[in-house]
C-alpha cells in the first residue's frame, strides 16, 4: 500500500517547516509528498525547495499559473497524488509521528473502509493547547461518534459537517467520484459526504494532528465553533426584530440539492436509507427557504418539521425551530 500525502499551501512561510518537518518524523514515512502552491508571494517556495532536498521520500511541487482558491486547489492536488491512500494536509499544523501509521493500519485492516478522519489537539499559533478537542469544537458528540460507528454515517453529516480535511485520509479508489469537487462546497465536507454514500467512514479518537488556530488561516475550528455560537446568538436576537439574510438558506438548499443530484448521476445505486435522509435534507432546506413571510402562516410549517424531528435531525435544533419561528 502507497501513501501520498496532499499538502497545498498558500503565503505559509510563518509555520510550513514544522508541518513539513512532521511529515518527515513519520514512522511510516509517506510514499510522496504533493505540494501546490497557490501563488504566495513569501518564502513558501524556497522553504518547500530545502526541505525536498533532504526528505527521504519524493516531493513534488508544483506552482499554479494563477490563484484557485483553497477547494480547487485541493482538488488539483488530490487529483495529481498516485497512491492508493491519500492523506491530506494543511500548511500550518503539526502531525503525531504515528498519524499515518495508524491510519495504514485500519485500511489495512478493514477493507470496506473508504475513508478515515481523527480528532485533534487545538493549539495557538505556538503551539500552546488551548484546552479542548477539535470535535469539542465542532460539537461532534459521543452520541454522535456512536452513531457513526453503528453505521450512520451519512445521517450525521447532513446535520453538519465533523470531517476536518487536514485529519483526513481516503482510498484513492474514490477519487474519479469524489473529483471535482463543487465550488459551492469546502473539500473536506464535500469528500467526506460522498464517500460516506459508497463506503464506511471510520473515526479515531486520538488527537493525532496539532491543529493550528491563528488569524491568517482560511479556515479553523475557532470559526466552525463560532459558527454554532452565531446560530444560537441568532436565534435569540430575533426576538428583538433583527433580519437575518435570506441567502443562507437558499445557500443551504443549493448545496445540498447539489450533492442529490451527483449522487443520482454517478452512483448506479443508492442505500436507501441513506437515501431517503439525503432526500429528507433537501426537502427540509427547501421547507426553511420557501417560509412565508407572516409568522401565523409559518407557525404550521415550522411545527411540523419540528414534530418530524428534522430541526434536530438536519439543523440546530431548537435554535433553527425558534429562528425560523421568528424571522
Amino acid at each position: 500500500m502507497k501513501i501520498s500525502v496532499a499538502l497545498c499551501t498558500y503565503n505559509g512561510s510563518h509555520y510550513l517547516q514544522e508541518q513539513l518537518e512532521s511529515i518527515a518524523q513519520q514512522t511510516r514515512l509517506p510514499d510522496e509528498l504533493v505540494i501546490c502552491d497557490d501563488q504566495s508571494t513569501d518564502n513558501t517556495i524556497e522553504i518547500v525547495k530545502k526541505f525536498a532536498t533532504k526528505a527521504h521520500f519524493p516531493v513534488r511541487l508544483i506552482i499554479n499559473e494563477k490563484n484557485l482558491g483553497s477547494t480547487k486547489n485541493f482538488e488539483q492536488a488530490i487529483g495529481l497524488c498516485k497512491g492508493d491512500i491519500i492523506a491530506l494536509s494543511d500548511q500550518d499544523d503539526v502531525w503525531n509521528p504515528k498519524k499515518l501509521l495508524i491510519m495504514e493500519g485500519i485500511f489495512l485492516t478493514k477493507t470496506n473502509v473508504g475513508a478515515v478522519f481523527t480528532d485533534a489537539e487545538l493549539v495557538d499559533k505556538y503551539l500552546n493547547p488551548l484546552g479542548y478537542t477539535l470535535w469539542e469544537s465542532i460539537e461532534f458528540t459521543k452520541k454522535e461518534q456512536k452513531r457513526f460507528n453503528n453505521g450512520g454515517s451519512v445521517e450525521v453529516l447532513l446535520k453538519h459537517n465533523v470531517v476536518t480535511g487536514a485529519t483526513m485520509a481516503f482510498r484513492s479508489e474514490y477519487r474519479d467520484f469524489v473529483l471535482p469537487i463543487s465550488s459551492s462546497w469546502i473539500h473536506d465536507g464535500w469528500i467526506a459526504l460522498l464517500i460516506a454514500f459508497k463506503a464506511d467512514l471510520v473515526i479515531v479518537p486520538e488527537q493525532l494532528i496539532k491543529y493550528r488556530q491563528h488569524s491568517a488561516q482560511q479556515i479553523g475550528a475557532g470559526s466552525k465553533r463560532d459558527l454554532l455560537i452565531t446560530i444560537k446568538e441568532r436565534a435569540s436576537k430575533l426576538i428583538f426584530g433583527l433580519k437575518i439574510d435570506p441567502n443562507e438558506y437558499l445557500n443551504c438548499f443549493i448545496q445540498y440539492r447539489e450533492i442529490s443530484a451527483y449522487t443520482n448521476r454517478k452512483l448506479s445505486s443508492i442505500n436507501n436509507e441513506k437515501k431517503s435522509y439525503l432526500k429528507s435534507k433537501v426537502e427540509h432546506c427547501y421547507k426553511r427557504v420557501e417560509m412565508p413571510q407572516k409568522r401565523i402562516q409559518r407557525f404550521p410549517i415550522v411545527m411540523n418539521q419540528l414534530i418530524k424531528g428534522n430541526y434536530h435531525r438536519y439543523s440546530y435544533g431548537i435554535y433553527s425551530f425558534v429562528e425560523d419561528l421568528l424571522r
